[in-house]
């Protein structure tokens, strides 16, 4: 029997990525992409400094906390939190649609993930 040293012994070289919109107030899940590792990210595309470093999220000088969070999870219940410019660790699943995401309550929003085969 072969075992696996570790998870990135089981990339086999495959992967893609794409983005989502999310709806107003709408849990959604991800496009249905086999895979067996996924990153969810909240870049920005618009000129913002979130990416430069700043003070943690919350205190009030920090462009982390710019009301663009989106909050994500697993089979429609939400776990973790992402500031923009943050994204998840690498996250094994079989599947991209066993990962939902939604905005901030009130707010449209669009997220980004890759996946790794």
């Amino acid at each position: 029997m072969n075992i696996a040293k570790s998870y990135l012994d089981g990339f086999e070289g495959s992967s893609g990525g794409g983005s989502r919109d999310i709806p107003l107030n709408k849990i959604v899940r991800l496009a249905d992409q086999a895979c067996r590792f996924a990153i969810v990210s909240n870049w920005s595309t618009d000129d913002t400094t979130a990416l430069a470093e700043k003070a943690d999220a919350g205190v009030p000088e920090s462009d982390l906390d710019d009301m663009q969070e989106i909050y994500y999870g697993f089979g429609g219940q939400l776990i973790g939190q992402l500031f923009v410019g943050q994204q998840t660790e690498i996250l094994p699943v079989s599947n991209l649609n066993q990962i939902c995401v939604r905005s901030r309550p009130g707010k449209t929003g669009r997220v980004y993930y890759a996946w790794f085969w």
